[in-house]
């Protein structure tokens, strides 16, 4: 038994989320790792869950399973970003609504894209504010 009062081997998902604006790890059952992963992208929170064969433990075999830790910074950097990018826009006043937000992401996202390779050679017409 662990800390959990579960049998370590039961600890075999990690899930990924936001707790009161920060990111966290949860280690757990992957039946409840993916319940509570559901019911988190239901209710528009973001989340990501990291299910290992059940033999292994995600908290005492994480550094053994090479991929794994590259695996959990990446969920938490992509974590921290759509964190980030909701921040902003509940700063300036954008809907809440989910296809609101994707479609201004994705214009963002496009207009950056145009713009990086006439930055990138130095187009003087590039040289302009948003504000």
């Amino acid at each position: 038994m662990n800390g959990n009062s579960l049998p370590i081997a039961q600890r075999n998902a990690l899930l990924i989320h936001e707790k009161d604006g920060q990111v966290v790890e949860t280690a757990m059952p992957e039946a409840e790792g993916r319940a509570l992963f559901e019911q988190l992208n239901a209710d528009g929170q973001g989340a990501s869950l990291i299910v290992l064969d059940a033999f292994f433990d995600v908290v005492t075999d994480r550094q053994i399973l090479k991929s794994l830790p590259a695996r959990i910074h990446e969920a938490k950097v992509n974590l921290q970003r759509t964190l980030d990018w909701r921040k902003v826009m509940d700063r300036n006043g954008v809907p809440g609504d989910n296809t609101v937000r994707a479609s201004v992401i994705r214009t963002i996202r496009e207009i950056m894209d145009q713009a990086q390779p006439k930055i990138a050679a130095g187009d003087p017409h590039m040289a302009f504010s948003l504000h």
